[in-house]
């Protein structure tokens, strides 16, 4: 018998392992003990409810063995329960995939529109498809009476008949869904995987072999039918069930010991003694349970009975301001924990967006993180990739979509990647930027065909407009197919079918095999491609792409094991499993326990009425976890956050329970004060540096611009930012530093003054390929024909920026609305004012060095002098700007027009 391993005397051995007892490690003693002859466990058949655990169970076994002096162990074979069911699934019939089940389960509400009502269909479906799974692994059969069905959820309920009107549409939903459902099953010689995972616990009562000796480790056994499998197997002798827990003959006396009791009910087991319980034991017991004395009565209570504190040194706090300050914090912890030399470390959290920040921050500090839990399909490269092929489709090949797509690693992957990274640049540098371009592959072709020359002047000779060209003409071939299929309904199989193909004549689909999540997402595509056979649904390109994403989202891809130190796991992944050390993280009450799934269907009592698992059940199941993890390491750090976003946040009941407890019994607090203190210093965390030596401390700053530096030739644009802000001049004209120039979807203000600029260069002078100029003298008698000659001007220069954005037709009409008046204007200087030069280019020598530049939109001459005229279509600086010499365009100009 396993030391610290409580059996009872059933026909199936039920095994109890103490919280206190490592579990794989008794599990391991177990085993070792009950080797004959040799190191042989070939004879024994361990079923986990993860196969991670086998790895810690691996190792353990063989370090327990070759302690006893076997150098080499046979067996034993370790599966999941699933795994050891298939050879007993039912082979009548097929078994229907979730995907398949899916489309069967939409097409069902797509053909009763009075179910369905405003609802969306694939939501709808996932929700009733959680019950249906539900109601079947419980046994709950709804036969075929909607009425007596009706009627029983009333009950349930405890509703009045009066008050039956808005269950009856519930009952009728779920029940007409249901035949449905199993009718298509039954139509299609299909059954559902629940049913054949019920069907195979059958039939391996029977067929189950007789020489293996089975071990059930860490199975919950939630369902009514896995609890009916666990009874009948308690009469084989060759079956021995593990379970993790104290347990009692007396009263439960806290949530946990009720928690294990209500189990033990569950289960139909007697709970057997357990030895008696540590200080750290009893601490906890004492602290969740909240059906005794108040906790303060408790806590002094307590401490009579243990005046050293048994969670001193054990058990450690932290409380964060935000999510950023707890991430550093567990960072340095991980650290700390791997220079002292523990060699197994595991990070619990249910909080993806703080495990993807940890593992941002601990590979900064080159220590890789084993994430078991994985991340959604939806967020890899390879995901990534095909969203950007999908937006281009949907967006006409948009500049931001597009150059997502052809910088990924995945497009093209038949090509030189240097010369496709090139060309690429090239694309979005001297294309999609210096031309504004926003979508549309024509148009990006039609620039490069029609500035052929220039590019392959100032084009390195990696890259040709040509092969650029082939490029786009590829992406235009490739996808015309999956085009077509934005507008009208098609079968569901015939997306998938020609997403298949469009990625094989990108080059996407041989990249995608060789990377690890690529070959993941293929072969989700190929289980909806098989999914959606013989299935008759037909879909837009809305509801495709629905289908798509959700699949994405519930599809997890999990790193290959690499053996490092630091784990980052679920709750219930770190069930039956031992660490140097654990950081359970964002331990809030949103976490932990957190929110159990919700149903549009029945409210919590009526779920418990039917048999199905209630949120009661759901807490306490997080409980024990809960108390168990507080058993698996020597060494453990609570972190939450105090607040987010500027609102507080609730912390778990369960830490507060602890630290109030603790704080009250021994006046001191568990909060750790060196690590509140290391995680805010700045020497403490990880940064990369290109260089070895920090810069030299300057304590005055003196700014000084290399005479090097310094531009020889400024414009007033200069001259007004240099008054402005003088960092900003030298980081911009010194340093020549820019931001990189973005595509302009619809026009800025100033943009708008160059057109009104063009319009009226073109109208007072000779414009290429733009209508004009207004050769005749401008008298009241021609207004007419120059507001017309003006408006054909306007038209003409809007016209590509109407093709871009159809707003900006708002832009074209301001002008137009302004053109009278500048006539009007025009009309009446003309009188004494006569027109000399327009957009005249001046350029003067200031200094022995320096040279001032710049353009005058127009100048004009009088008896009087010469005047100087600058288009404003915006707000003209006021004059007490330009008395104070903050605004000197002014000033400027007339410096410029001296000469």
């Amino acid at each position: 018998m396993t030391r610290g391993v409580t059996m009872t005397n059933n026909p199936a051995h039920i095994e109890w392992i103490p919280f206190a007892t490592p579990p794989l490690a008794a599990l391991a003693e177990h085993l070792i003990h009950a080797l004959t002859a040799g190191a042989d466990l070939t004879d024994h058949t361990i079923i986990l409810s993860d196969l991670r655990i086998g790895i810690q169970l691996r190792r353990t076994l063989v370090a327990q063995a070759q302690q006893q002096g076997h150098h080499a162990l046979l067996g034993p074979q370790m599966v999941t329960l699933d795994k050891w069911l298939s050879p007993f699934l039912p082979t009548q019939q097929g078994i229907c995939p979730d995907q398949r089940r899916l489309l069967i389960l939409v097409e069902a509400l797509l053909d009763h529109p009075a179910l369905l009502g405003a609802a969306n269909p694939w939501a709808l479906a996932e929700n009733l498809l959680q019950l249906f799974d539900e109601l079947t692994l419980n046994r709950i059969e709804l036969g075929n009476d909607q009425n007596h069905f009706t009627q029983q959820i009333a009950k349930w309920y405890r509703l009045a008949d009066s008050r039956l009107h808005g269950l009856t549409q519930e009952a009728e939903l779920v029940m007409q869904l249901w035949l449905a459902w199993h009718t298509q099953l039954q139509a299609s010689l299909l059954i559902d995987q629940r049913a054949a995972r019920i069907a195979a616990f059958n039939t391996s009562l029977v067929a189950m072999p007789t020489k293996q000796t089975l071990h059930l480790v860490g199975l919950e056994f939630r369902h009514r039918a896995e609890q009916q499998w666990l009874h009948a197997l308690r009469q084989k002798p060759n079956v021995v069930i593990w379970l993790h827990g104290n347990v009692t003959t007396h009263t439960p006396a806290s949530l946990i010991s009720q928690s294990i009791h209500d189990w033990c009910s569950e289960l139909g087991i007697s709970p057997a003694s357990a030895p008696p319980l540590s200080a750290y034991e009893a601490a906890l017991d004492t602290i969740l349970n909240p059906n005794a004395a108040p906790l303060r009565e408790r806590a002094r209570s307590f401490v009579h009975h243990y005046p050293e504190s048994p969670l001193h040194n054990r058990i450690t706090t932290y409380a964060a301001h935000d999510s950023e300050q707890e991430a550093r914090a567990i960072d340095v912890q991980v650290r700390r924990w791997l220079l002292a030399g523990k060699q197994q470390i595991a990070i619990v959290t249910e909080n993806r967006r703080l495990a993807r920040r940890l593992r941002a921050l601990l590979e900064r500090a080159e220590i890789n993180l084993q994430d078991s839990a994985g991340w959604a399909l939806s967020t890899t490269r390879a995901a990534a990739a095909l969203e950007a092929l999908l937006e281009c489709i949907e967006e006409d090949f948009a500049h931001t979509s597009l150059l997502d797509l052809c910088k990924s690693s995945f497009i093209f992957a038949d090509l030189d990647d240097n010369q496709v990274s090139n060309a690429v640049y090239r694309l979005e540098r001297d294309i999609i930027q210096h031309e504004n371009i926003a979508r549309c592959l024509q148009r990006y072709q039609r620039f490069i065909t029609d500035r052929r020359e220039r590019l392959s002047n100032i084009w390195s000779g990696q890259t040709q407009p040509a092969f650029l060209l082939s490029l786009l003409d590829r992406l235009n071939t490739g996808t015309q197919t999956l085009r077509r299929l934005l507008s009208g309904k098609h079968q569901s199989a015939y997306f998938i079918a020609t997403l298949f193909t469009t990625l094989q004549q990108l080059g996407m689909f041989a990249a995608l095999e060789r990377d690890d999540a690529g070959s993941r997402l293929l072969s989700l595509l190929e289980t909806l491609q098989t999914a959606a056979h013989d299935i008759h649904l037909k879909m837009n390109w809305l509801d495709f792409r629905g289908w798509l994403g959700r699949s994405l989202e519930t599809v997890y891809y999990r790193p290959s094991d690499s053996g490092c130190p630091v784990q980052l796991l679920t709750l219930a992944q770190a069930q039956w499993q031992h660490f140097d050390a654990i950081i359970l993280a964002s331990a809030e009450q949103d976490q932990l326990p957190g929110l159990a799934p919700s149903s549009p269907f029945f409210n919590d009592g009526v779920r418990r009425e039917m048999g199905l698992p209630s949120r009661q059940r759901l807490s306490q199941d997080k409980l024990r976890q809960f108390y168990q993890l507080l058993h698996s390491a020597p060494h453990i750090l609570i972190t939450y956050r105090r607040e987010a976003d500027g609102e507080w946040i609730a912390k778990t009941p369960w830490v507060e329970a602890i630290e109030t407890f603790h704080r009250v019994a021994y006046d001191t607090t568990l909060h750790d004060m060196e690590l509140d203190y290391l995680a805010q210093q700045t020497e403490a965390q990880v940064f990369r540096c290109a260089t070895e030596t920090l810069p030299t401390i300057q304590t005055v700053p003196a700014p000084r611009v290399p005479t090097e530096l310094i531009p020889t030739l400024i414009s007033y644009s200069d001259v007004q930012q240099l008054v402005n802000c003088p960092y900003q001049f030298f980081a911009a004209r010194c340093l020549r530093l820019s931001p990189l120039e973005e595509v302009r979807l619809v026009l800025s203000k100033r943009e708008y003054g160059q057109r009104v600029h063009q319009c009226l260069q073109a109208f007072h002078n000779n414009v290429e390929s733009l209508p004009g100029p207004f050769t005749q003298p401008l008298t009241l008698a021609l207004r007419d024909d120059a507001i017309t000659l003006m408006q054909q001007i306007a038209v003409t220069v809007f016209a590509r920026d109407i093709a871009d954005n159809f707003t900006h037709r708002g832009w074209l009409h301001q002008w137009q609305q302004c053109i009278p008046a500048y006539i009007d204007w025009q009309i009446e200087r003309a009188q004494t004012w006569a027109i000399h030069r327009v957009e005249q280019r001046e350029q003067i020598q200031l200094t022995g060095q320096l040279q001032l530049k710049g353009r005058l939109d127009r100048l004009d001459m009088s008896p009087a002098g010469v005047g100087i005229i600058d288009y404003k279509t915006g707000t003209p600086p006021s004059k007490t700007d330009v008395l104070a010499g903050e605004e000197i365009q002014l000033a400027f100009y007339t410096l410029l027009a001296q000469q």
